[in-house]
C-alpha cells in the first residue's frame, strides 16, 4: 500500500505537538526521500483500537 502514491507534492509540514514548532520540507528530492521511508514500511489496520483519550 502506497500512503501517497502519484500525486504531486510539493511541501510536507510536521508540527511537533509538544512545542508547536513546524517543521518544513520543500527539497523535491528530500521529498522523495520521505515518501520512499514511508511506502518502505509495512502498516496494518487496529482491529480493536482503544478510544482517543486526549490529545498531545
Amino acid at each position: 500500500m502506497e500512503i501517497i502514491g502519484d500525486i504531486s507534492v510539493s511541501k510536507i509540514e510536521v508540527v511537533d505537538g509538544r512545542t508547536g514548532k513546524r517543521h518544513s520540507i520543500t527539497e523535491k528530492e528530500k521529498i522523495k526521500q520521505f515518501n520512499q521511508l514511508l511506502n518502505a514500511r509495512e502498516y496494518s489496520e487496529f482491529e480493536e483500537h482503544e478510544k482517543i483519550k486526549g490529545y498531545i
